[in-house]
């Protein structure tokens, strides 16, 4: 066990040391908040948690489990958070200006993964149908609230619907890039980089 951890820790120090400089500078953003702002510590310790576990799993299995499911992969995890976020939008009321950044973060996420999956050697195309079209459905909500969200009476509902849509759709893209981008971490050393530019 022990040379298990020695081994671990020798092969993948850099990457702890991105997560923990990630979590340095993610408390150090939330000094000051309200009490309120507990729902964003418990999602960070969650994306460490993931970033951990990513760290230790053997790169050539990242080939196996994206290149099978990476069609509905991103579209679930961000989906299991719907009901989170419209719950979080009860907690703190989501700004005019969150709407606006997203409806032009989203296509930025979705084209640079469009992009990766493209030029990868495992992916295809096809494997981006759902998580466009939960770009779409997040854009969509997005530009709703961005064009109509400060007309007549507020619509404390439709406020909290259209805010989890476009959270859960920027997690669904963030995660598809990411993805997109691990699928072919694990066989960039094995393959030239010319078999990837091709």
């Amino acid at each position: 066990m022990t040379r298990f951890l020695r081994s671990s820790f020798t092969r993948l120090w850099p990457i702890w040391i991105g997560v923990i400089s990630f979590g340095a500078i993610t408390l150090v953003g939330l000094v000051g908040l309200s009490h309120t702002s507990w729902p964003i510590l418990a999602a960070t310790g969650f994306f460490l948690l993931i970033a951990i576990t990513a760290s230790v799993v053997p790169r050539q299995a990242f080939i196996t489990i994206f290149n099978r499911h990476f069609s509905w992969i991103p579209v679930f995890l961000g989906a299991i958070g719907l009901p989170y976020w419209r719950w979080y939008a009860t907690v703190k009321t989501p700004s005019h200006d969150f709407f606006l950044t997203v409806a032009q973060v989203i296509p930025v996420l979705l084209l640079a993964a469009v992009v990766d999956v493209r030029r990868s050697a495992t992916l295809k195309s096809y494997q981006l149908a759902l998580p466009i079209m939960a770009a779409i459905a997040g854009e969509i909500a997005a530009l709703s609230q961005v064009a109509f969200g400060d007309a007549g009476p507020k619509n404390v509902a439709a406020l909290e619907n259209e805010f989890a849509a476009t959270t859960a759709s920027l997690v669904s893209t963030s995660i598809a890039l990411l993805m997109a981008v691990l699928a072919d971490s694990a066989i960039s050393n094995a393959l030239g980089r010319e078999d990837f530019d091709d």
